[in-house]
């Protein structure tokens, strides 16, 4: 996931050598039916777009809001319904991405760049950029050109700032040799900086502030105002304390927590992350005793109006969830108390004065997370085809011990995993089911691949989807799970087939489920 990062997609666009290809895509918006996307893409000829949303750039969870078949001619053509709320959406086709900025009613022509060589990219919150050539409205143009000067103001002074403040600290973990590739920010120890030195450095971000306010038209889209809120929050906490006074300034209204803007929630962490670990002794250990009580929501707040902190503000769930998730994320909060106080947020009984329901489906969301990929969870339905060119499944493997590979043949590493797994497949020879799902982009080029050997594993052909990757966790390939005869996860990790240890477990599963052995054969290879 985009772990779950500022816009480091400038500083690529900017300094990338690599070749970019482009694809031209018209989009318009209608009112009542939703995003229309008509386009072109003639390196797409005959394969499919798929187009997403964040839900919420908390838990990073994607929905696909349409899938985009592209003609012989590289044409295509889909109608999208579209929320008002959402203003980000992301265009994929295999291991490319492009992200796009407007509003739900709006009608552009745009370019989407994608790299030559197809490599692989990783993304978080930072992305690469979609050309905006023409439209109905701007927003697209205006954020890129605002995360322009974000960047530019980033590399002329705060990380030499930061650069000063960090000399010897564990804090030169932001990245500054690297001039922020990484772009994190730096909270830690803020409040120790030479006064003189903060006083500088505030003044030069008020400039910068008020620079911004009076180039761009920041106060005509809420999206592009909530950009800059809480893009300047973020240099605000760094520049100077208390943080509790920007607390209130930043996050003290009423107003309604914007979970699906990727710059509120990249404040939410600069400000949250920590929040209930820092301060007085006495606090410290009521939150942490807090955050393992069956009531443990209920005595957080009590706690929080103690001390005057968001005091009837519509952000504080927004600010315990942030809190949570990074200290399981860290180690430090153990999963069953993170699930525990989640739920009790889930399913508090919220009231008019305080906030309304969308903190629910989040943390749902992060409680199936921690869950995700783990032992004892179910693996998602996978559809692909054999080699015989025949519909598969993976609900069709339940009752019997199953071994997965997922792979790809232009993966030199994945393709030597691969003969370790037949060798597997041999030696228990049909005692568990041992399937080998090709995430290759064309389907000819792995049939070119595996077709002309009779496999004892099953072969089948998934394609590169994003989605499976991430409902999978595969972060990269070769990537192995070992299920269960009910399709549940055996392991946290499961080891490569080339992994002597692996044969071990193989067999020491089946000897104490004996009545499970022998129905892992196939004839279709």
């Amino acid at each position: 996931m985009f772990h779950r990062s500022c816009p480091q997609w400038f500083k690529f666009m900017t300094k990338s050598k690599v070749s970019l290809l482009f694809l031209i895509l018209v989009i318009l918006t209608k009112m009542t039916q939703g995003m229309q996307v008509t386009g072109s893409f003639p390196l797409g000829v005959n394969q499919t777009m798929t187009v997403e949303i964040c839900n919420d750039f908390i838990s990073q969870n994607r929905t696909v809001i349409g899938r985009i078949p592209i003609d012989a001619s590289g044409h295509f053509t889909f109608d999208i319904p579209v929320s008002a709320d959402h203003h980000v959406f992301y265009f994929r086709l295999g291991r490319w991405e492009g992200v796009f900025y407007g509003n739900h009613n709006g009608s552009y022509e745009i370019e989407i760049p994608t790299l030559k060589n197809n490599e692989p990219i990783k993304f978080d919150k930072a992305e690469i950029p979609v050309i905006w050539l023409n439209g109905s409205d701007d927003l697209h143009r205006l954020v890129l050109n605002y995360y322009k000067g974000y960047n530019n103001f980033l590399e002329e002074h705060y990380f030499d700032f930061a650069a000063e403040k960090a000399i010897g600290k564990e804090e030169q973990r932001v990245h500054i040799q690297k001039k922020g590739k990484g772009l994190d920010m730096m909270p830690e120890n803020f409040t120790r900086n030479d006064s003189i030195q903060i006083a500088q450095f505030i003044d030069i971000v008020q400039t910068f502030d008020d620079s911004l306010r009076q180039s761009l038209p920041i106060n005509h889209s809420p999206f592009l105002f909530a950009l800059h809120e809480y893009s300047m929050a973020r240099l605000y906490l760094i520049a100077q304390s208390p943080r509790t006074a920007l607390w209130e300034k930043y996050f003290g209204s009423v107003s309604s927590p914007l979970y699906q803007h990727p710059a509120y929630v990249q404040a939410l962490e600069l400000y949250f992350n920590d929040f209930l670990s820092e301060g007085n002794k006495k606090f410290i250990q009521d939150s942490q005793s807090a955050l393992t009580s069956p009531i443990g929501l209920q005595q957080l707040e009590m706690l929080l109006n103690e001390y005057h902190i968001l005091e009837q503000s519509s952000h504080r769930y927004a600010a315990i969830i942030t809190y949570l998730q990074h200290g399981f994320n860290q180690h430090q909060i153990g999963a069953n108390a993170y699930q525990m106080m989640l739920q009790q947020i889930a399913d508090r009984v919220i009231t008019q004065n305080l906030i309304g329901t969308a903190e629910k489906p989040i943390c749902q969301a992060l409680i199936d997370n921690s869950r995700k990929c783990l032992k004892e969870f179910s693996l998602p339905v996978l559809v692909g085809k054999d080699l015989k060119n025949k519909k598969w499944d993976n609900t069709n493997i339940t009752g019997k011990l199953t071994y997965i590979v997922f792979y790809a043949t232009w993966n030199a590493y994945s393709m030597k995993q691969l003969q370790a797994f037949e060798r597997l497949a041999i030696k228990f020879n049909g005692a568990a089911h041992f399937v080998a799902i090709s995430l290759d982009e064309d389907e000819q080029t792995w049939r070119n691949a595996v077709q002309n050997k009779k496999w004892k594993m099953q072969m089948v052909f998934l394609g590169d989807q994003p989605e499976v990757r991430e409902q999978c966790c595969i972060s990269n390939i070769p990537f192995a799970i070992l299920l269960d005869d009910q399709g549940v996860y055996i392991n946290d990790y499961t080891r490569l087939p080339e992994d002597p240890q692996m044969g071990v477990q193989i067999e020491r599963w089946l000897l104490a489920h004996p009545d499970k052995a022998g129905k892992g054969t196939w004839k279709e290879n």
